[in-house]
């Protein structure tokens, strides 16, 4: 069972990541960049889904401090922005992969059993 940590602004994309996971894995979610960022430390999570766009921090900015904090941790993309600089920044950051929401449960459950 995997830790997952989602962190998303939209409290309605949180709630449905989470229906999709919490079978198979174990699901932390948060709506502040910042509140996650406290708090990654003391979850350890195997796997981050972030937003690329949120207040207080970008996904592309919050990325650069977990992959220093956590390296081991991937980080994943969660975006309804299908721009390709949005996608060079986050891998440039240190982010694994780059998917686009709403994003399907195959997609997010293919993706943690990878």
């Amino acid at each position: 069972m995997a830790k997952v940590l989602i962190i998303d602004d939209e409290l309605e994309t949180l709630e449905i990541h989470k229906t999709y996971l919490q079978a198979e894995h174990e699901v932390f979610m948060f709506q502040s960049g910042a509140e996650a960022l406290d708090q990654m430390t003391k979850i350890a999570p195997d796997i981050i889904l972030l937003d690329i766009e949120m207040p207080f921090k970008t996904g592309i900015e919050a990325t650069a401090i977990i992959k220093r904090q956590l390296p081991r941790t991937r980080v994943v993309f969660l975006t309804a922005y299908d721009r390709f600089e949005y996608a060079v920044g986050a891998l440039r950051s240190g982010g694994d992969d780059y998917l686009l929401k709403p994003t399907p449960e195959a997609d997010l459950r293919d993706l943690l059993h990878k």
